[in-house]
């Protein structure tokens, strides 16, 4: 599991006719994946509460879309308990018990079947009645030709990565795998490549600092 706090360019010099510098402000390559999340739709009023389901969404007119693969749960706030449920099934795929500094989790269950839908159910430590949960938040795993798609172009983009002439280091590995999720409309996959990164720089800290400010305002 990934463990991230939330908390906590370049000026160039240009040279033209007499030495006259001109600062310009070089654009952050994270910069298009952080107005990316910043655009996604708030959540519905019913799903505005002290907890912020971060990702998976809670959308209010579609269903936030999957891979299936190494899913990762992200929100904000101090829960006790979350579950994965099969669509309309009481009995749960998985159970993960987190303490109040945790804010993500790592599914560890059954892998999804593709095209099904499932919902992700918090539980808060703090509610009247702690057995029953606060928030159901809804999604789908992609269908089986969207997914065998999704893994041999993404085997392309990591072959292109592995072949180019220049060393590519793991943080700019899942800012390209980020941005290629973010192009199919797959956010929960791009947020697990984006704290998937060890040994983060200062701009990525930024966008972990941003992301849940942005998607949880109200």
């Amino acid at each position: 599991m990934v463990r991230v706090n939330w908390c906590c360019g370049l000026l160039m010099a240009i040279t033209i006719g007499q030495i006259l510098p001109i600062e310009t402000t070089q654009a952050s390559p994270w910069n298009s994946i952080s107005e990316s999340f910043s655009r996604r739709p708030k959540p519905p009023l019913g799903g505005r509460t002290d907890f912020c389901a971060i990702s998976p969404r809670l959308l209010k007119e579609e269903v936030e879309l999957v891979s299936g693969d190494r899913l990762l749960f992200v929100w904000n706030g101090k829960i006790s308990k979350i579950e994965v449920h099969a669509e309309g099934v009481d009995e749960p795929l998985w159970i993960q018990v987190v303490s109040q500094d945790v804010r993500q989790a790592q599914y560890t269950g059954f892998p999804l079947i593709a095209g099904a839908r499932y919902e992700w159910w918090i539980f808060n430590r703090f509610a009247a009645n702690e057995t029953k949960p606060s928030l159901r938040v809804p999604f789908q795993v992609i269908e089986p030709s969207e997914r065998d798609r999704l893994a041999l172009e993404l085997a392309e983009l990591n072959s292109q990565m592995r072949s180019a002439k220049k060393w590519v280091s793991a943080e700019e590995w899942s800012r390209r795998r980020s941005q290629y999720f973010i192009s199919q409309g797959l956010f929960v996959d791009a947020l697990r490549e984006i704290l998937s990164v060890q040994r983060p720089s200062q701009e990525l800290r930024t966008i972990w600092q941003q992301i849940p400010v942005d998607l949880c305002k109200r």
